[in-house]
């Protein structure tokens, strides 16, 4: 009878303990997950600040003045979807405040804001080269002025 006690009270011992240490891998790959995310945030506001800072990147660089002109291009795409989404859903956007206001309103129904023909006349203008600024065809996926790839 000892025996089967012995048994039973290693068998307990090993399950706590097995417990224990499946606890603590699992709180170490936590740990080392969440490090890893924060490694990638900070890749990221880095990337972010060498973009919004590009004198600081070196001029013969090749390769860093190449992802300089996609992040340039990528976002005057996205610009360029945001405004034909504008135009699809028949809106603009209020400059005081933010707000999507109707296009045939002419104050803004959030703040009262004068809706600006000027900002109304940007949104509709077609989407231009990031490369060079010439005015793009629609649907092209290089620029007919310098030949930019879009």
């Amino acid at each position: 009878m000892a025996g089967w006690k012995e048994s039973v009270g290693r068998f307990a011992q090993n399950a706590v303990s097995k417990s224990k240490e499946m606890a603590e891998i699992t709180r170490l790959n936590m740990e080392i997950s969440n490090q890893e995310q924060r490694l990638r945030e900070l890749y990221g506001q880095l990337g972010q600040y060498l973009v919004e800072n590009s004198d600081l990147v070196l001029a013969d660089r090749q390769d860093a003045q190449a992802l300089l002109q996609e992040v340039a291009q990528v976002k005057a795409g996205i610009e360029a979807s945001k405004a034909t989404l504008l135009e699809v859903r028949n809106v603009n956007i209020c400059p005081g405040c933010g707000a999507e206001v109707s296009r045939s309103s002419k104050f803004c129904p959030s703040c009262g804001a004068q809706m600006d023909r000027s900002v109304m006349e940007r949104l509709n203008q077609a989407p231009v080269c990031p490369s060079c600024g010439a005015e793009l065809e629609p649907g092209a996926a290089f620029c007919g002025n310098c030949g930019a790839k879009l």
